[in-house]
C-alpha cells in the first residue's frame, strides 16, 4: 500500500516536477539578485556565494519546501477521498487506521527529495559564484538538510492528517496556510502576555526552535525551551494524524 501511495503521487507530474523545480527557481533568483547588488554596490553587499550566498539560498528553500511539503501532504491525504477510492480500499477489509498512516510516507519521502534537491542547489550556486569565499563545512550542511527534514516531513505528516480530517485538498491548504499566517500571528500576543515561552507550542515556533537547534544555528528567542518546543511538535503531529485516522474510522463511506 506503502508503495502504491508512492507511485500514485509520482505519476502527478505536474506537482511532483512543481516539487523539483520550484526549489532550484528560488534559489537561481535569490543568487542573481544578490550577484546584481555586489555588482552595483560592492561596498554595501557582500560578496554573492560562498557561505553567505548558502546561507542566503538556503532560506529560500526552506520556505519553498514547506508550502511544497503541505500541498504533497494535502494531496495524499485527501486523493482517497475524493477519487472514492476509499469505498474499494475499506471492501477489502483493511484497517481503516492502517490507510491513513500508510499515505504518510509519500508526501514525507516526496518532499524531502524536494528538499535535498533545494540545498544541493544552494551548495550548487555558493560555489559557483563563491570566488574566494568559504563554502560551509560538510558538518554544517548535513546539518542543515536535517533540519529541513524536519519541517518538511512534519508539515506533510500534519498536511496529510488534516486532509484525511476534511477530505479536501484545496480546504487543508487553505486551513494550513491560514493557521500559519493569520492564527498563530494572533495567538503569538496572547501567549506572549501569558509567557513569553509559552508561544513554543505554536507550530512555527516550535519548528523554528527544534531546526535551530538542529542545524546549531540558534536564532529563536531562547525564552522558548527546546524541552517545550519537541514535545510540541510531536503533539502536532500526533493530533492531526490522530484526528485523520479517527475521521476515516468514524465516516460512512
Amino acid at each position: 500500500m506503502i508503495a502504491a501511495q508512492i507511485l500514485s503521487l509520482t505519476r502527478r507530474r505536474v506537482l511532483v516536477g512543481s516539487a523539483a523545480i520550484l526549489p532550484l527557481v528560488i534559489v537561481l533568483i535569490v543568487i542573481v539578485i544578490r550577484v546584481l547588488l555586489h555588482s552595483n554596490s560592492p561596498v554595501q553587499h557582500e560578496r554573492a556565494g560562498g557561505a553567505a550566498g548558502y546561507d542566503a539560498t538556503l532560506q529560500g528553500v526552506n520556505g519553498i519546501v514547506g508550502l511544497i511539503a503541505v500541498v504533497l501532504g494535502a494531496t495524499v491525504g485527501s486523493c482517497d477521498a475524493s477519487s472514492g477510492v476509499i469505498r474499494d480500499l475499506i471492501s477489502t477489509g483493511r484497517s481503516r487506521t492502517r490507510l491513513v498512516l500508510e499515505r504518510l510516507p509519500a508526501p514525507v519521502l516526496v518532499a524531502v527529495a524536494s528538499s535535498a534537491l533545494g540545498l544541493l542547489a544552494s551548495l550548487a550556486a555558493g560555489a559557483i559564484v563563491s570566488g574566494d569565499e568559504a563554502l560551509p563545512s560538510l558538518g554544517a550542511v548535513a546539518r542543515d538538510l536535517a533540519g529541513l527534514v524536519l519541517v518538511t516531513s512534519t508539515l506533510a505528516a500534519i498536511a496529510c492528517g488534516i486532509a484525511s480530517l476534511i477530505g479536501s485538498r484545496g480546504i487543508t491548504i487553505g486551513v494550513i496556510l491560514g493557521w500559519l499566517l493569520l492564527g498563530e500571528t494572533a495567538l503569538t500576543f496572547a501567549l506572549k502576555a501569558f509567557s513569553e515561552g509559552s508561544q513554543g507550542v505554536l507550530l512555527s515556533a516550535a519548528q523554528t526552535r527544534v531546526q535551530d537547534a538542529v542545524t546549531g544555528d540558534p536564532q529563536t528567542a531562547p525564552v522558548i525551551s527546546l524541552a517545550l518546543a519537541i514535545p510540541a511538535l510531536a503533539a502536532w503531529v500526533a493530533v492531526s494524524v490522530g484526528l485523520g485516522a479517527f475521521r476515516t474510522a468514524r465516516k460512512e463511506w
